[in-house]
């Protein structure tokens, strides 16, 4: 049961690593940023957005590193 729960773990965890690497692109501010940022058409906004986008990839790494120190457990 440990095993199959490390190995999900792992396939999420790879997941993600897949996901976040996103290729940058022009925003109507003429940044190069992420694609969720894209639409904005100011710097301070572009760079807000940038920032929230980082705070949630923080997060999600902070409950995946809970989540596997919590199996561990087991």
């Amino acid at each position: 049961m440990k095993s199959i729960l490390s190995r999900a773990m792992l396939l999420f965890l790879m997941g993600l690593n897949l996901s976040s690497c996103v290729k940058p692109v022009m925003s109507c501010a003429g940044i190069k940023t992420n694609p969720r940022c894209a639409k904005l058409c100011t710097r301070e906004a572009v760079v807000t957005c940038e920032g929230n986008i980082q705070r949630e990839i923080q997060n999600i790494n902070r409950m995946n590193q809970s989540n596997n120190n919590s199996s561990k457990n087991y």
